[in-house]
């Protein structure tokens, strides 16, 4: 196994078989096994929705900017979601982390529409 590159930890969420990337033509998503991020590729950036609460999102991601979602934009997403931009990767590990919450992350069933 290749050495991993010094900004990037080892992982201590072993990825799972229903962890998996799913390239579409307009987006990237990340599923585990429902969706849980959305990667859309810009040409200066990349937009980073996360299927958590706005809150928690926020916490975790003190470098790049965070933008709340419109209720209409949440519910087109199914569920509790916040966006970030990302730029650059002099902060990568925020995003790891932010990664890794996802992964781990259990729904919560209080959207009328995520209980589908």
């Amino acid at each position: 196994m290749a050495a991993l590159p010094k900004h990037v930890s080892a992982p201590r969420h072993s990825p799972a078989a229903s962890d998996s990337f799913n390239p579409q033509k307009y987006y990237i998503s990340i599923k585990s096994p429902k969706n849980v991020a959305f990667l859309k590729v810009r040409r200066k950036r990349v937009r980073f929705v996360a299927m958590l609460p706005e809150a928690r999102v926020r916490g975790i991601g003190k470098a790049h900017t965070v933008a709340s979602l419109s209720q209409g934009v949440q519910d087109f997403y199914n569920g509790p979601c916040a966006a970030g931009d990302i730029s650059d990767t002099s902060n990568f590990k925020e995003i790891e982390e932010l990664i890794r919450e996802l992964l781990t992350h259990e729904p919560d069933n209080g959207h009328p529409i995520a209980g589908r």
